[in-house]
């Protein structure tokens, strides 16, 4: 099953803080398995899609197929991080392969747009 502890999630949310210390993010454990990261501000656009409404869920398998530029830079750093230390999974005759945790990034949240600082 997979599992994060509350301290793995500390350590990597102080490495995603300080690699990208123009942007607010929130990083937190979700349900002992997951790494969520949302970025909630930052210092230029993110996407450059016209229909971005401010929330999008990120694939973080497709990331340089759907990002460019600096939004396809900071997407990497986060992923990078938030992957790192992953222990090595299993197969499941159910589920298939089984991650030691999951990842989840976001830009934006559904309640709270992302704040791009330089159109402000």
């Amino acid at each position: 099953m997979p599992y994060i502890t509350t301290e793995e999630v500390k350590a990597k949310r102080k490495a995603i803080r300080a690699a990208l210390p123009g942007y607010k993010l929130s990083v937190r454990c979700r349900q002992y398995n997951t790494v969520a990261v949302t970025i909630v501000e930052g210092p230029g656009p993110m996407p450059s899609w016209e229909d971005y409404d401010g929330y999008m869920q990120v694939n973080h398998y497709h990331l340089e197929s759907n990002h460019e530029g600096e939004a396809l830079r900071v997407l990497n750093i986060i992923n990078d991080i938030a992957r790192s230390g992953m222990s090595e999974g299993f197969h499941d005759s159910d589920y298939g392969y089984v991650p030691g945790h999951y990842v989840n990034i976001s830009i934006g949240d559904w309640d709270r747009p992302y704040v791009n600082k330089a159109a402000a």
